[in-house]
């Protein structure tokens, strides 16, 4: 089994740097620290948990964890990746860990942030990427 910790501000429920001494959102020096224990049961290669204020079906959900293992090409590896999006707070976050647990890969930061995900990512209409010309339809 493997531990990994989370940690959120406890004010405005951004996700938390760990280099830093203050949320880098509000400036709090409040955090709350989650641990997660990962094992390895053999049972599904992917879950997906989600979270939402409300009933399902009649809320979205703001917050979404996925799990699966993938075959990481840079590596030559397979790896697991958890990918957590957190829509209240504007959060993402992607980890990629080897079968010891070990990090491989990490990054977090904005949904917005056309850097963590590529611009075609973040579509705050809904209508088709956002760097879609002005001439050209978006679907």
């Amino acid at each position: 089994c493997h531990m990994r910790t989370l940690s959120t501000c406890t004010d405005c429920g951004a996700m938390w740097d760990q280099t830093r001494e203050t949320c880098g959102v509000c400036g709090s020096s409040k955090r709350s620290i989650d641990a997660f224990v990962t094992c390895s049961i053999g049972v599904a290669e992917e879950y997906k948990v989600q979270g939402r204020h409300g009933e399902p079906g009649m809320v979205k959900p703001h917050l979404e964890m996925t799990s699966r293992r993938r075959f990481n090409r840079d590596r030559q590896r397979d790896e697991t990746v958890v990918i957590v999006i957190n829509s209240e707070t504007d959060d993402y976050q992607q980890v990629w860990t080897d079968d010891d647990g070990n990090i491989a890969f990490e990054k977090c930061g904005s949904l917005r942030d056309p850097n963590m995900h590529g611009p075609a990512s973040y579509r705050p209409t809904g209508h088709g990427p956002a760097d879609a010309p002005d001439d050209e339809p978006t679907v």
